[in-house]
């Protein structure tokens, strides 16, 4: 008895190097860009875990030790020297007691770059706020904020 042993016949891509015939070949340009968008997004998530971090009052020590992690892999995840795995992003949302969807609300494809960044003080204005119970107080709150922009620039708050 024979065996076929005929071998299925794939085209080699020169481009990659594979012996698989690629699908869809991006251009260059195509490919840098959609690079940019992903690094663009994954700066966006980085930025919102920060924000949530210093929200919550947490170091980056607790996060580390609370996930299995030293804090340099912590600072390298912040500092996107190193991205994060999806799991990973779901344990420190849940360590952080937020939805995992808390880091990528109102991304869309169109819009990626939507900045979130905000210094410590601003981090410390809004728990302040937060804080506040009495609607009224908060409204006289974020009434004196935009006062003291409006005294100290030449624009206003809308």
């Amino acid at each position: 008895m024979r065996h076929n042993t005929a071998r299925r016949r794939t085209r080699y891509d020169e481009t990659n190097n594979t012996g698989v015939k690629a699908r869809n070949k991006l251009t260059p340009e195509e490919a840098e860009r959609r690079q940019a968008i992903a690094k663009s997004y994954d700066r966006t998530i980085v930025q919102r875990l920060i924000l949530e971090r210093r929200r919550l009052g947490l170091s980056q020590e607790a996060v580390a030790s609370a996930i299995g992690l030293t804090y340099q892999q912590v600072q390298k995840y912040e500092k996107s020297i190193n991205r994060f795995s999806p799991g990973r992003l779901f344990q420190i949302a849940d360590f952080m007691g937020v939805p995992v969807e808390t880091f990528f609300d109102q991304l869309t494809a169109n819009d990626p770059h939507a900045p979130i960044s905000l210094s410590k003080k601003a981090v410390e204005i809004a728990q302040a706020y937060d804080a506040i119970i009495d609607a009224h107080i908060q409204n006289q709150f974020l009434a004196l904020g935009k006062s003291l922009v409006a005294n100290h620039t030449n624009g206003s708050l809308k």
